[in-house]
């Protein structure tokens, strides 16, 4: 039996480092001249050389453990992303046109905060939205690439028990919303509670999404996610508010506000039945080439591995429960404040431009696509490579903060000044939300540290530990209540703070801060030692030192430049269109020229890569596919300039060794399951 797997397992092994081919092409590059260094700079990598396998595909490195697959996710949608930020900016103004009373959105949202509780309790910890919480994706990264077919029976369970409590859970909010809420004060919101009620059945739709995604496929996840953000949500939100319009207009009884928000929430999901269908293909693909013919049909087969359901209540449910106990008492108290708050609808509906740039400084999520290699390599014994990817997810969580953050907080005053007071997004719909604005600042701080204060969480159910997070969860709920409490007394009951403060969650987000720092020095005690001093020059000292240079850089830009582009366009186009002109500049060159070309030098001279970090840029590179032409700029340039670095390549990430062969002997285990799995298959005939 051994001779036969060992003589299986030779013919799939993993590809070889091209990192001396790296350090050669440099080599040589140094040894050229001026014109041929820049042409160095910015002609296309080799392909990789492999012995055994010819030429390394984007579909092989796909298939390979690493870091990269999880920044090739990433960089795959930063274009698609950018696109549909752009999309946003410019149906902003088009969608404020049919949201013209900011109440609409605050209506959205108490009806979302009213069942929110609900729908949580319902969804006993294994996802919500539709898609998997991150206890779930744990489960399904830990055998994604070592039992798949395992990792579809948590798939199958989940799709289950959400169309069956989904069903529940309209039935008796219907039954409740037309025998109860008729006599009482909250009558009117009786169409927009049942509109929300149908996002729970079936209640699975984000699934095929939340899967891939569980399966380290970015470059699947990133389209599905800019198909569902820039196509179908904006057309199917768009559609939807028009019919309201109309709807409500039409009818005194219903009302312009009424129609459209009960349509805005119902626009909210329908277009979760598209990405569905699309991601079913999808993930039939990638089942088949692990073996399994109908992957999508067989998770609608309702029959259940006894172990898999009774491991998955076991470790959800100790979160649940402990989680519904505080949900309640909070969920009374977020009640209290909304109708203690003067106009709270209308408050927290200006947030609209604030939310979308914090969107904007947090639209790259780092958290939920590493969970399952975390999961995966720490809990099949291989903790120096969970350490490895938590120092990549520190690292580049800096990397794309900085490559939004700086530029926006430079750059954003002036480049809104130019564009809302051209009236190019609307003159009558998004004049009513300019009063927001001032929030931007204390918004995008909220929304950049966001991950951090995360992160720390989803380590613990990483790691087979979910109670931690909850034991923190009960010693600062008290405190919690006070700070709430208390901003509500210095908000609205004596207005010596704004009232923004309380409907942003200013207090919970210090206290957050306090309870996240407690957090990270329990994980680093009790489950996995992070090595904070062998990251710090890549993942903590680089990025600050670029992000101090590239601010001082855009500051000089905005001084000096940008009253030359003034000049220039307005010689063009004249003075009342040279403002707005000026501005859509400013924006392509922050989202497509500054980053590559102000801050990955500083990132490269900073010691931020050294040559193992830069192969695996370079693997990020090769798959980040609509985006590839850009992360090929930036790649370039980052490397000739560590290359050229006296920092080059003196602050390791990890044990560079230790992570190698721990990727191996994953490979190693995974393939011996699949050949044990075939071997089952065959001797059953």
């Amino acid at each position: 039996m051994v001779p036969i797997l060992a003589l299986h397992m030779s013919n799939e092994t993993n590809p070889p480092s091209a990192e001396d081919a790296r350090k050669q092409e440099a080599a040589v590059a140094r040894k050229g001249g001026i014109v041929d260094k820049v042409k160095d700079m910015f002609k296309k990598p080799k392909a990789v050389e492999v012995a055994v396998e010819g030429k390394l595909t984007a579909e092989d490195m796909w298939n390979q453990i690493g870091y990269h697959r999880i920044t090739g996710g990433v960089f795959y949608s930063y274009i698609l992303l950018i696109g549909g930020a752009i999309m946003g900016l410019v149906t902003v103004g088009l969608i404020a046109e049919f949201l013209p009373y900011p109440e609409i959105n605050g209506y959205k949202g108490m009806v979302g905060t009213l069942l929110g509780y609900w729908f949580g309790l319902a969804d006993l910890n294994l996802g919500g939205g539709g898609g998997l919480s991150d206890s779930m994706g744990r489960f399904i990264g830990q055998y994604a690439d070592t039992n798949p077919r395992k990792s579809m029976e948590y798939i199958k369970f989940y799709i289950w028990w959400q169309m069956i409590t989904g069903l529940v859970q309209v039935t008796i909010i219907a039954v409740v919303c037309f025998t109860i809420l008729p006599y009482t004060t909250s009558a009117y919101l009786i169409w927009m509670i049942l509109a929300q009620s149908l996002v729970q059945y079936p209640g699975m739709l984000m699934i095929m999404e939340a899967t891939l995604k569980s399966f380290q496929r970015g470059d699947k996840t990133a389209w599905l996610g800019w198909l569902q953000d820039t196509v179908f949500q904006i057309s199917i939100n768009i559609l939807f508010l028009i019919i309201g319009k109309a709807w409500g207009a039409s009818d005194p009884r219903v009302g312009e506000i009424m129609g459209i928000t009960i349509w805005y929430i119902l626009s909210q999901f329908v277009d979760d039945y598209i990405n569905l269908a699309i991601g079913a293909k999808m993930f039939g693909n990638l089942m088949k080439k692990r073996g399994i013919e109908h992957g999508f049909q067989e998770l609608f087969i309702p029959r259940f591995d006894k172990p898999v359901v009774v491991q998955c209540i076991k470790f959800v449910g100790k979160q649940w429960i402990a989680n519904e106990v505080l949900g309640i008492i909070g969920y009374m108290v977020g009640l209290y404040v909304i109708f203690k708050t003067p106009s709270f609808a209308s408050w927290s509906g200006l947030l609209l431009i604030p939310n979308f740039l914090g969107h904007l400084v947090s639209m790259t999520n780092w958290g939920t696509p590493t969970v399952p290699a975390i999961s995966e390599s720490y809990n099949n014994g291989k903790k120096e490579l969970a350490n490895y990817f938590i120092a990549d997810m520190f690292k580049f969580w800096l990397f794309t903060t900085i490559f939004m953050a700086v530029p926006l907080a430079v750059l954003a005053p002036k480049l809104l000044d130019a564009v809302l007071s051209s009236g190019i997004l609307g003159s009558s719909g998004i004049a009513n939300y300019k009063a927001g604005i001032v929030m931007i600042p204390v918004i995008m701080i909220i929304s950049a540290s966001g991950q951090w204060r995360g992160w720390w969480g989803k380590l613990f159910v990483a790691c087979d530990r979910p109670m931690p997070p909850i034991w923190l969860n009960y010693i600062f709920f008290v405190p919690g209540l006070a700070v709430q409490f208390l901003f509500l007394y210095l908000c609205v009951d004596t207005y010596i703070l704004p009232v923004w403060l309380l409907v942003i969650g200013f207090g919970g987000f210090l206290l957050d801060i306090v309870k996240s720092i407690i957090g990270w020095w329990w994980f680093q005690k009790k489950i996995m030692k992070i090595d904070y001093r062998q990251m710090a020059g890549q993942a903590f000292l680089a990025p600050a030192l670029t992000a101090l240079a590239y601010a001082g850089v855009l500051v000089v830009f905005q001084y000096t430049i940008w009253p030359l582009l003034d000049a220039a366009f307005i010689a063009m186009v004249g003075p009342e269109l040279a403002p707005v002109a000026v501005a859509a500049v400013v924006l392509l060159m922050i989202i497509f020229l500054f980053p590559a070309v102000l801050m990955c030098p500083f990132f490269g001279l900073f010691g931020g890569f050294d040559d193992f970090t830069l192969e695996e840029f370079r693997k990020t590179m090769e798959i980040s596919g609509p985006s590839k032409w850009l992360m090929l700029l930036m790649y370039k340039i980052t490397a000739w300039f560590a290359h050229h670095s006296p920092l080059h390549n003196k602050f390791p990430l990890a044990n560079y060794k230790a992570v190698q062969q721990q990727i191996q002997e994953l490979i190693d285990e995974g393939k011996a399951s699949r050949f044990l799995a075939r071997k089952k298959k065959y001797l059953s005939y």
